[in-house]
């Protein structure tokens, strides 16, 4: 510290009322207001009631919450029976595929059974 601060420290102290001058002073200066004694029951019933009050809020807020997954998964159900429409859909294109390609296959059968019919009736007539 240098000189300076030393010197402006001790002017200071020299500026504090002495003990007499403080001990004539009002009280009144002197000492804080005396404080009202709190109601603690009062006090304890308010901070009962803010945490009931918190927790009530945090119970809609969890309600919430679940509206919102329950909008969620009846967009996603939605979602689901217009893929079980195309799934129906698809199952039904097979099938139908299923059933041109079985009677492509009963009608080249039929071709095969006509020509060998033909094939063995020639050859019956020369030989």
């Amino acid at each position: 510290m240098s000189v300076q601060v030393l010197r402006s420290l001790a002017d200071r102290l020299d500026n504090i009322p002495l003990e007499e001058e403080v001990q004539q002073l009002p009280k009144a200066a002197i000492l804080p207001a005396p404080a009202e004694e709190p109601d603690i029951g009062k006090l304890s019933a308010e901070a009962v009631q803010a945490q009931y009050e918190h927790a009530a809020k945090s119970v809609e807020h969890m309600g919430e919450e679940i509206q919102d997954r329950i909008r969620k998964l009846n967009a996603a159900l939605g979602e689901c029976h217009g893929d079980m429409g195309l799934l129906a859909e698809a199952a039904k294109a097979i099938r139908d595929k299923g059933h041109l390609v079985a009677a492509q296959i009963q009608e080249a059968a039929n071709v095969s059974k006509t020509i060998r019919e033909t094939c063995a009736a020639i050859g019956s007539k020369l030989g």
